[in-house]
């Protein structure tokens, strides 16, 4: 028990929840459960007003402390006041009890967005290779569904424990009444939840299999989502309605045996509950001949001791259930937080450049890639320069490391052996956030944002200016189109800008990509999804940036035409660099070049 307590303990520390907030949560508990079983304590000076043939070996000293306390302020016990006194105690006892749910409901809603707001930050810091190896299904899983139940059970033993308090208080008050009664009453309960906690064990196994198979369907549910047009017209639609109808039954099953554990429970307790109650209230007439006022309290008590017994078994039972999200949500934490700590463990112990005036030179030494998943390098023994002021095209067959490659040189990616240098020093020496100011990235699939055109051009520069984001939308050729939308640069992008052309998307973002004004520009594959019209315009812009800025500009192509006047032409062939030059060097000494069908 020690060591649950010190896990539970560590795992409130992990999302956020003090000492002090716990030991708050439970001083309101034990002031609200005791200030209401003062409160059904009254009932029994009242009972006893309303039938005064109590005999006086069974009256009780309640009455008078009473008498004493409202003589102070010159009252008498009447019917009026204890009737007036126990409605006024069990009010606040109620407002009492509200106070603690609030604040519970404040702190999870506080746990649940710091949490939330954790994994974001840690997910946006953690080296490339944890994107390699984690799908978008499993993380949208954890943030949402998985985590909202993690903070829950997390939350819950403090829940238990306020149940815990508030039973023992009525335990009390019950042992005060009569102990005979009390301790008989214990040990049928006792003997009764026997079997529901089989039940309550099981729930932690349905728990971690539900929150699996919660995974999977997000997983299923994003990739489909995102490629309806793929499914239909490769003819799997029926296959993939089924496969879906599979899993979705494996989840009802799953969720439908916890429904079931659960009302079990309610279904066996109550009914065991009030016959305990009734067999005491046998017992307590016929056998020990107590009196009515007493009984009736008892009763009472016993009454409000049903719901506390059923919660205690179903908050435990939810305890167990939480253990599945709990599991997963804490499997990410510390699997993101290594790799943090991992990457930060190798960034140069040296002092951090932190600013940089201008990028003359990119160089790769020796740098070489592998993938933790691949047992082959994906780029080898790679030494290319990538200058200012130069237009560099990057080609090869597919699969041949470009996209690797590209992000080696914007230092996304850290070489496995080997190093980037920027104007000649070693890359570790650069602080990442200096590292990120230099790149700008247009990928081959314009990935635009929900809002407006005018909110995605200035993303990553939030303080731009309406004239800045008309000057690169010039820039990139795509001002003229915008401003025939309807509100032109507040047009509203449907997701995916869905509403816009291929190559309007492509125009936009590398808006974006210029408003950032950095040194280096990398493309890849701009115009891959283009007509030969939008194509050649494209390419157009692309020289015009050219010859009106100083950029380093790198694109990854497909096309001979667009880059064939291109200063430097690298060619990748399985990972390996195999030319370097222009256009009709390369024509002339490298066999895939000259052979290539672009």
């Amino acid at each position: 028990m020690k060591l649950n307590l010190l896990k539970w303990r560590s795992e409130l520390y992990r999302y956020g929840l003090t000492g002090k907030i716990i030991v708050l949560l439970m001083l309101i508990a034990i002031i609200s459960t005791t200030v209401e079983l003062i409160s059904i304590s009254v009932f029994l000076p009242l009972f006893e007003t309303i039938n005064p043939s109590v005999d006086a070996e069974h009256k009780n000293n309640i009455i008078e402390y009473m008498d004493s306390i409202y003589s102070v302020i010159g009252l008498s016990i009447t019917t009026e006041i204890l009737l007036i006194t126990t409605f006024f105690v069990f009010l606040v006892s109620k407002i009492i009890l509200f106070i603690g749910q609030y604040a519970q409901s404040y702190y999870f809603g506080l746990t649940l967005k710091k949490t939330r707001d954790r994994i974001m930050s840690l997910y946006l810091q953690v080296s490339p290779e944890y994107y390699d190896r984690v799908s978008i299904g499993y993380m949208t899983n954890c943030t949402t569904t998985e985590l909202n139940a993690a903070v829950n059970g997390v939350m819950l033993p403090i829940k238990y424990l306020i149940t815990l308090v508030s039973g023992i208080g009525g335990f009390i008050v019950l042992m005060l009444l009569s102990y005979k009664l009390t301790l008989l009453s214990l040990f049928m309960i006792f003997i009764s939840i026997l079997l529901p906690m089989r039940w309550v064990r099981a729930t932690t196994q349905a728990g971690r299999k539900n929150s699996r198979y919660n995974s999977v369907i997000i997983s299923f549910l994003l990739n489909r989502f995102r490629s309806p047009r793929l499914v239909r017209l490769s003819g799997t639609t029926t296959p993939e309605i089924f496969f879906f109808s599979a899993l979705t039954e494996k989840q009802r099953r799953l969720t439908l045996s916890l429904h079931l554990l659960k009302a079990r429970i309610d279904v066996f307790l109550e009914p065991v509950v009030i016959a305990v109650s009734l067999t005491m209230l046998y017992i307590a007439l016929e056998v020990l001949n107590m009196p009515f006022s007493i009984i009736m309290l008892y009763l009472i008590i016993m009454v409000r001791m049903i719901p506390i017994v059923k919660n205690i078994m179903k908050q435990k039972q939810d305890i167990n259930r939480a253990r599945g999200p709990i599991e997963s949500v804490n499997r990410i934490f510390d699997e993101m937080q290594k790799d943090v700590d991992k990457s930060k463990s190798n960034i140069a112990k040296n002092m951090l450049i932190d600013s940089i005036k201008e990028i003359y030179i990119i160089s790769l030494k020796e740098v070489t890639y592998k993938y933790e998943s691949s047992k082959f390098n994906a780029l080898s023994n790679i030494n290319l320069d990538f200058k200012r002021d130069t237009l560099t095209a990057i080609v090869g067959p597919s699969g041949s490391g470009k996209s690797t490659l590209i992000d080696i040189v914007s230092c996304f990616r850290a070489p496995t052996t080997g190093c980037i240098e920027i104007n000649g020093v070693n890359s570790g020496y650069y602080s990442k956030s200096l590292l990120s100011l230099f790149v700008s990235f247009v990928p081959q699939d314009p990935q635009l944002f929900d809002g407006t055109i005018f909110s995605h051009i200035s993303y990553g520069k939030g303080n731009a200016t309406k004239e800045e984001v008309v000057s690169v939308a010039k820039l990139s050729g795509a001002y003229d189109f915008i401003m025939q939308l309807p509100g032109g640069f507040n047009y509203e992008l449907l997701e995916g800008a869905s509403n816009l052309s291929g190559g309007q998307r492509q125009r936009i973002d590398l808006a974006r990509a210029l408003l950032r004004d950095t040194s280096l520009l990398i493309l890849d594959e701009p115009t891959s999804g283009l007509d030969a019209v939008s194509g050649n315009n494209f390419n157009k812009t692309i020289d015009k940036i050219k010859h009106t800025t100083t950029k380093t500009i790198i694109v990854i192509s497909h096309n001979i035409n667009h880059i064939s006047h291109y200063e430097q032409i690298i060619v990748l062939e399985s990972g390996v660099v195999t030319g370097v030059g222009n256009h009709n060097t390369l024509l002339s000494n490298n066999e895939w070049y000259k052979n290539a069908n672009f």
